[in-house]
């Protein structure tokens, strides 16, 4: 008469082992799903003037350590273009907000918050952000043009834009600022050489 007690005891028992070898499975899974995983970087940014610009890292995380970028397609979105939008990875701000860009990949997706501010506030033009990095990616202060060790033509740029007081001197202001056309500024020679309206050759 004992027999059906321990059955329904034993089958109690089985049912309680699988519920709870469910629980320690789904718990691992969980683990693992959050311990791997794909980031957007940075997670917080900012974006101080219209003319600022940022860059995105979508990057897979594996045991809470950056294992490197995802291989997989991935889709970026702003949760709101008219504060900022998304030109190859680039962010390029339009109005002073807050958005959210996601970017996702299969079952995955990573969040980063951007905060756009001085919208409002004309752009500051200068030589060290604005002219120098045209140089330099133009090659015209490398080794091979004017950044060698003694210039080229007659003009010498720092390599690499290290020195920018002493390109700005040589670009406006040597040879008694030849190179700058102040009542004409298309005509400047240091725009007209580069861009072959004139043989460019010489300084």
């Amino acid at each position: 008469m004992s027999y059906p007690k321990q059955i329904n005891r034993f089958s109690l028992l089985i049912c309680l082992l699988v519920f709870l070898s469910s629980s320690l499975v789904q718990k691992s899974i969980s683990a693992a799903e959050s311990s791997n995983r794909m980031v957007l970087l940075p997670e917080q940014i900012q974006l101080n003037s219209r003319e600022a610009r940022h860059g995105l890292l979508i990057q897979q995380m594996t045991n809470g350590e950056i294992s490197g970028p995802v291989r997989d397609k991935v889709t970026l979105a702003s949760s709101n273009p008219d504060v900022v939008i998304i030109s190859d990875s680039i962010l390029v701000p339009v109005g002073n907000g807050t958005a959210v860009i996601t970017a996702r990949s299969g079952k995955q997706e990573a969040k980063s918050t951007v905060t756009v501010s001085g919208i409002e506030i004309p752009h500051a033009w200068s030589f060290r952000n604005d002219v120098q990095p045209i140089l330099t990616k133009a090659g015209c202060n490398s080794g091979p043009c004017h950044g060698a060790l003694a210039g080229k033509g007659g003009f010498r740029l720092s390599l690499k834009a290290y020195d920018v007081l002493g390109d700005y001197y040589t670009i406006a202001k040597q040879s008694r600022g030849r190179r700058i056309e102040l009542s004409d500024p298309a005509r400047s020679l240091v725009l007209i050489k580069p861009t072959g309206a004139v043989p460019h050759k010489g300084g």
